[in-house]
């Protein structure tokens, strides 16, 4: 991580130190630097004894939850970036005392700090073509995505330890931006330097948008500064083209200038295209340049001074979305992290399938996204938790785009199967509050199944075992006396007496039993089993029995045996 010069911290995060551990599994290894309109640590995991970073989600975020729903929502879409030249995004922790991403460390040093080293203040024409290899690589894996960068720039681009380069942050930056204009008075301050001329119009962007961002990079690296830096950027930006650099070749001109084209139409339309465009440009050798030892190229002063990298990861696509539908669909979508309303399914609602629009191909590749990450979930268990980011939330997202596609229908039933298959584990585990919650929450997202409806009844339903006896005593042996002494006994003990009387068959009392018995209809629980040892009478469950009185749930059928029975030995 670079070091940044002082500013103020968050509140929040003062706590937050070299050595301090946070949930039971993160220790701080580094001051916190500014990064995405945020904080960020370099942390130690100690359950799986790995270095990673921790983005802190801000405070003024995470109490809005607007603002905190799109954020979330934005992160879900973005985890699915999985790519050599791309930081990883494992994971967002909502539920401790932090919010944050945890992100894969890269060490090395960003684009910005490599060309500051440089007494030139800039890199040669073959070192940043092989750069632009790279950066193209990763572009273009994200908008194959339907996932935009949106802030691209030198300081988000890292060259690590083991010579390769890597965007870090992908998608976060822009997001948190966006959510702190939500719960923020004035707009969060950005660099506009690198953005398109739609992006600072407040357009909507697309692949073209990226493509411009690496244009000003490039630009930027060679030439020592980004396009446009000083003046009324914003306007340069709009309307003035920016000038050739006199250091580099005709074909690298051209190429920045056609990246950098105010019509977005008039820029490279993929990633593939300037890709093409570049190899034009001449035979790279850096890579080979690279490969080489030290001691071959350069001095270890030298080395030093050489290409580095950052760690800042890229943003998330909606090329075919204005900025307001964004926030919009941002805020539909993310009531479904906050259930306020049971979701209605296909067919609870008026579409059917014959009258549903295919969706075109953006939400198609947008939909797979999400059954990707849903799978990956599923495969975790990760299924209802954590709350904000579990393979339901994805599939219900999922369903509005299409309910009736095959793999999500699949997905739904798998994840289902291991919902009930939990709920019936936790409750022969005797953890039936546990099991209640789940099957609660599952109910959420699957209102009318019955089979969720049936265990969460057979779960909620009063345990008859659990409940204090109603015990009758019936005379059986012909003693006067014996049931009242019995029903004595038993209240000192704690137990309820509702009836005493002869034992009858068919209306007649019957005196002739030969031995005591402890009958009744309920299986056996706490208090049958502490009555059975009380009385040294095993307990017969019958589901034909019926008490001679209506209140009693147990009988004891005193016989000729009484006697033996510890209340009345002497």
């Amino acid at each position: 991580m670079e070091k940044i010069p002082n500013f103020p911290l968050d509140p929040m995060l003062k706590g937050l130190h070299t050595g301090y551990k946070f949930d039971d599994r993160f220790e701080i290894l580094s001051n916190p630097v500014r990064r995405s309109h945020s904080f960020a640590f370099k942390v130690r995991d100690l359950e799986e004894n790995q270095t990673k970073v921790v983005l802190v989600i801000p405070e003024q975020i995470r109490r809005d939850r607007e603002a905190f729903n799109y954020l979330i929502e934005q992160s879900q879409l973005i985890s699915v970036l999985d790519h050599q030249n791309i930081a990883r995004l494992y994971q967002t922790h909502t539920e401790g005392r932090y919010a944050y991403f945890e992100m894969e460390h890269v060490p090395g040093s960003s684009l910005k700090t490599v060309k500051l080293k440089r007494q030139t203040n800039r890199l040669n024409e073959e070192e940043v073509k092989w750069i632009a290899e790279q950066i193209l690589n990763a572009l273009e894996f994200a908008h194959d995505q339907n996932i935009l960068h949106r802030d691209l720039k030198p300081n988000n681009i890292i060259l690590t330890s083991q010579r390769t380069i890597k965007l870090i942050d992908f998608g976060l930056s822009e997001p948190i931006r966006q959510a702190l204009n939500l719960v923020q008075d004035s707009t969060a301050s950005t660099i506009i330097l690198y953005w398109s001329p739609e992006q600072v119009s407040g357009k909507p962007l697309s692949v073209r948008s990226d493509i411009y961002s690496l244009g000003a990079t490039l630009y930027d690296l060679l030439n020592g500064k980004p396009p446009f830096f000083t003046g009324e950027v914003y306007h340069c930006i709009l309307y003035q083209k920016p000038e050739p650099i006199e250091h580099v070749s005709p074909f690298m001109n051209d190429l920045l200038l056609k990246a950098l084209a105010k019509k977005p139409e008039e820029r490279f339309q993929s990633c593939q295209e300037m890709r093409s465009a570049l190899q034009k440009t001449g035979v790279t050798v850096f890579m080979t340049q690279l490969s080489q030892s030290p001691s071959e190229k350069e001095t270890k002063k030298q080395k030093r001074n050489s290409l580095a990298g950052t760690l800042l990861k890229p943003g998330m696509r909606y090329s075919l979305f204005s900025a307001l539908v964004i926030v919009m669909l941002a805020i539909i979508i993310s009531r479904l992290h906050f259930k306020t309303s049971e979701p209605k399914t296909p067919a609870d609602s008026a579409l059917t399938k014959e009258s549903f629009t295919q969706p075109d191909s953006f939400r198609l590749k947008m939909l797979q996204a999400l059954l990707d990450q849903a799978q990956i979930k599923i495969d975790r268990d990760q299924i209802l938790n954590p709350r904000d980011n579990n393979a339901l939330l994805l599939l219900e997202q999922a369903r509005k785009i299409n309910p009736y596609d095959p793999q999500l229908k699949r997905l739904t039933g798998s994840a289902k199967e291991k919902i009930i298959t939990e709920a019936e584990s936790l409750v022969k585990a005797g953890e039936k509050k546990r099991a209640n919650e789940v099957i609660n929450t599952a109910l959420e997202f699957f209102p009318d199944d019955a089979r969720l409806k049936s265990l969460r009844a057979k779960i909620s339903a009063p345990d008859e075992t659990q409940k204090p006896l109603k015990i009758e005593i019936l005379n059986g042996a012909g003693e006067r006396g014996i049931a009242n002494n019995l029903s004595n006994f038993l209240e000192q003990n704690g137990f309820d007496v509702v009836n005493t009387e002869n034992f009858r068959v068919n209306g007649k009392v019957q005196w002739n039993l030969p031995k005591s018995v402890f009958k009744g209809n309920l299986p056996k629980g706490k208090f049958i089993g502490k009555l059975s040892k009380l009385l040294r009478i095993p307990y017969q469950q019958d589901q034909g029995y019926k008490p001679q009185s209506a209140k009693a749930t147990v009988t004891i059928v005193l016989g000729k045996d009484f006697r033996s029975l510890p209340p009345f030995q002497k």
